[in-house]
């Protein structure tokens, strides 16, 4: 792996994990040689970043399966969003 630093210094090594961010990725900033196949590159500007909450509720009893580890709501997708409104 050869990484090329915008101060021109040229870094080789053995192996290279990349962890950057959903946004610098999709705009682009960081170009790969050779590029990424067309379909991870289609996959990739089709992500998008979410916000997830957590809620911790006790309750009295439990009423649910005890042997599950967790439960969840996964609401329906909004149809006004899934319009692009």
């Amino acid at each position: 792996v050869e990484l090329r630093l915008a101060s021109g210094e040229v870094v080789r090594c053995a192996a290279c994990v990349c962890t950057l961010p959903l946004g610098v990725l999709k705009a682009g900033s960081v170009a790969f040689e050779p590029p990424w196949p067309a379909d991870k590159q289609v996959a990739m500007q089709r992500l998008d970043v979410g916000l997830l909450d957590k809620v911790v509720v006790r309750f009295d009893r439990c009423f649910w399966d005890s042997s599950a580890h967790a439960f969840q709501r996964v609401p329906v997708q909004d149809d006004r969003r899934a319009a692009g409104a």
